[in-house]
């Protein structure tokens, strides 16, 4: 059950992030001339990273007496700030172009030339996730939330367990799985992870989402993630126990907090 819904939330998250780059060419707009310019110059800054920068970085990324060139970590990190630079110029947030940027890179590397890039940037990662976080916090005004703000935070969080759990659960049910199993994936599918943080930070930045929207949708993804930290040791303590005897219950839900 782990396995199947990491893979959904990785086709989940994919999908929203298509969705939100349509949502951030409209915001961008502002009107029709303005939505068919920044569509057209997303458009060409996608081909030039399809058709351009992906054939340099695959010559970049030739291994030399099997191991990668040492200037290739500063180009990469300077590549992807050129597209985050071109993106945020465009009209869209800065962190599609990086994102972008991601997408092109080869990815038959062969498993020891990936770890050689892969090991450093999630050390950079896990130094400077902390300050994302620290600046989310900061963002989030709980005194917002209030008076009639209650009842529409209520209305978020029905929404967003009501959609992602019966989805899950019906979806599971289609694919064969038992009532239990489709019960513990709509539990597992309901965790939000970093990139709905991201998402919001995002809507924040391009005037989609107000102070108040964006503190609700924060809480909701704290509610809805530490949720199935309480329901799920409780509902499949024995094949918890069993499946997985090195890893404590506590860590099945961990795409929460990857």
């Amino acid at each position: 059950m782990g396995a199947l819904a990491l893979a959904s939330a990785a086709v989940g998250d994919l999908i929203a992030w298509c969705l939100l780059v349509v949502v951030s060419v409209i915001a961008a707009a502002g009107g029709p001339g303005r939505l068919v310019q920044v569509a057209a110059l997303s458009a060409v800054h996608a081909a030039v990273l399809i058709l351009v920068v992906r054939p340099l970085l695959r010559r970049l990324l030739q291994p030399r007496e099997g191991r990668l060139p040492g200037h290739v970590l500063p180009v990469l990190a300077a590549g992807v700030l050129a597209s985050g630079y071109a993106a945020a110029a465009i009209g869209l947030d800065g962190i599609f172009g990086a994102f972008a940027f991601g997408l092109v890179m080869p990815r038959d590397l062969g498993h020891e030339l990936s770890e050689q890039v892969g090991t450093p940037v999630r050390q950079i990662t896990a130094l400077l996730m902390p300050v994302f976080f620290v600046t989310t916090g900061l963002s989030v005004d709980i005194t917002r939330v209030a008076d009639g703000a209650l009842l529409e935070l209520a209305g978020i969080l029905a929404v967003a367990c009501l959609g992602k759990m019966v989805a899950a659960y019906v979806s599971g049910r289609l694919i064969g799985l038992s009532r239990r199993d489709s019960r513990l994936l709509g539990f597992l599918m309901n965790t939000r992870g970093l990139t709905e943080l991201v998402i919001l930070n995002a809507g924040v930045t391009l005037g989609v989402l107000d102070q108040s929207m964006f503190t609700m949708m924060v809480i909701m993804a704290l509610v809805t993630t530490g949720m199935a930290g309480f329901v799920l040791p409780a509902a499949e303590p024995e094949r918890l126990a069993t499946s997985a005897p090195a890893v404590p219950a506590r860590a099945v839900p961990s795409r929460s907090v990857a």
